[in-house]
């Protein structure tokens, strides 16, 4: 199954959707509770036809659920539609998570939950639901469930090792079926993190993938390896042991069609052991942490056969690998490389993404908060816009500064709001960024000199305190002259992003 994940609503652009799209919608409820609870049930019966209703528009939807929630039923719904135009299928996932020691229910609130999967299925037809009860032990249980931090590989005769001035490797041929198991967990499952190294993720049925597809299904008497270019494979601290490789720290850079290709072709048509069929595997030895450099280029070259979006590259970019090297220096690190320091095991509070980076800088050094917040992943696919926000004349300060000030801005809002606060500036919280900026300079038209000045570490409550206070006041003032008063669509317009600009000058 390819996994990926819709925050963003301008994101949906970047898929295609066809018979073969398998949406799934989790929906998790967490409650501090020592028993599951039927009132709990209540609550998602009520909620339900109304989420699910199309006939429901943003403003009535803001009427009831916060700005965060109308924003993920706006995503579901295009998402939605688009699966079903296109035939594919929904697949609803409904987590209920408590405290309690184990589960136990009793008959009524199996009842309800019967109820509640009804109402979603007359309003999504064909859909399949899963009602899933974990308790404080199934949590546990889930929580010590730990990937392999090793993986094997086995080639059909011992891999040839090659060696040069930065490292060192392996070429050899592997059955597709060893692959494959490679690949996939214990229960057949293909393992994410290994292609988190990899430019882009699965394109569907494209050309390239109707080929491979096509030479595992019909090719029996040729050998797969001599149909295809093989798989590039960056690993660390390799133990062989005639055939088979042990590798720690496994990335797939290359080869990422071939491998999901293939991971349908077994689990749909050919899932046994009678497949003598191989493929060519490149394993090249190099440490993560002392050959950046090298990895990048590999990752740029051996993905540059087909043409591939600049925006895919921009990990790769000497302007990101510069701003990750000067996080570095100031003890932060900087996502250049989804999930690096995740998985290198660094604190989340210190780690900070390209994403939410290029908003910040948006947001505080351009005062462009509405299409920070409306916009975001269009920030970094579109050249002009990404170019303004990284380039070389931006003192590299600025980018951190930008992404402590939205980081105080979002602790502040998690700590010392009241729920209705809570709820506002949540809404507001690029706009809240801008405001904390404008009270640090003094100045409601700050310069770029200006925020490089800030000194962080001076962010005080009192700071943060008089930002929502003026914000909450000019939200209020062109409430009250606009069509618009939900705060989802106020915070993405563009003429409340004006009112901004040009009030706060008067405010500070």
């Amino acid at each position: 199954m390819i996994v990926s994940y819709l925050n963003y609503i301008d994101s949906i652009t970047d898929f295609k959707f066809s018979t073969s799209t398998i949406l799934k919608i989790i929906v998790s409820q967490a409650k501090n509770e020592k028993a599951f609870k039927e009132s709990t049930l209540d609550k998602l019966i009520t909620s339900f036809p109304i989420l699910l209703d199309l006939e429901q528009n943003e403003e009535k939807l803001s009427e009831r659920f916060n700005p965060a929630l109308v924003t993920k039923i706006l995503i579901l719904r295009d998402v939605w539609k688009q699966t079903v135009m296109k035939g594919g299928s929904i697949e609803i996932e409904i987590n209920y998570f408590c405290k309690a020691n184990e589960t136990q229910i009793n008959t009524a609130y199996e009842l309800k939950t019967k109820q509640l999967e009804n109402i979603i299925s007359e309003k999504i037809n064909g859909s399949k639901i899963i009602f899933h009860n974990y308790s404080s032990k199934d949590l546990l249980d889930l929580y010590q469930k730990q990937k392999p931090t090793r993986l094997e590989l086995t080639f059909k005769e011992v891999p040839i090792t090659t060696e040069f001035k930065e490292g060192y490797g392996y070429v050899g041929i592997v059955s597709i079926k060893d692959y494959y198991n490679f690949i996939t967990d214990n229960d057949g499952n293909i393992l994410e993190d290994i292609f988190e190294s990899n430019i882009r993720h699965y394109q569907g049925d494209v050309d390239v993938n109707n080929k491979i597809k096509e030479s595992l299904e019909t090719e029996f008497e040729i050998d797969f390896w001599w149909l295809n270019n093989g798989i590039t494979i960056i690993a660390e601290s390799p133990s062989q042991i005639s055939k088979t490789l042990s590798l720690e720290n496994v990335q797939i850079v290359n080869g990422l069609q071939t491998t999901f290709t293939l991971e349908k072709y077994f689990k749909n048509f050919h899932n046994n052991n009678q497949d003598s069929r191989s493929i060519l595997i490149k394993v090249i030895v190099l440490d993560s942490e002392k050959n950046k450099k090298a990895i990048d280029k590999i990752i740029a070259s051996t993905n540059s056969q087909n043409a591939v979006p600049p925006v895919l590259l921009r990990a790769t970019d000497d302007i990101q690998r510069k701003i990750e090297i000067y996080f570095a220096n100031k003890g932060y690190f900087y996502d250049r490389r989804k999930n690096f320091y995740k998985n290198s095991g660094k604190p989340a509070s210190k780690i900070f993404t390209i994403q939410s980076t290029a908003q910040a800088v948006q947001a505080i050094v351009y005062r462009e908060t509405n299409t920070a917040r409306a916009k975001p992943t269009t920030l970094i696919k579109t050249k002009e816009s990404y170019e303004k926000i990284f380039n070389e004349d931006t003192p590299f300060e600025i980018y951190l500064t930008c992404a402590l000030i939205n980081k105080s801005v979002r602790d502040y809002i998690k700590l010392h709001l009241s729920k209705e606060d809570k709820s506002l500036a949540k809404a507001y919280a690029w706009h809240l960024a801008q405001c904390v900026a404008s009270i640090l300079t003094k100045k409601g038209n700050y310069s770029k000199n200006d925020i490089k000045n800030i000194n962080v570490q001076n962010i005080t409550k009192e700071n943060h305190d008089q930002s929502f206070a003026i914000l909450t006041q000019l939200v209020n003032e062109f409430k009250a002259t606009s069509t618009t008063t939900s705060d989802t669509s106020v915070a993405k317009s563009g003429k409340f992003k004006d009112f901004l600009n040009e009030e706060i000058v008067n405010k500070i």
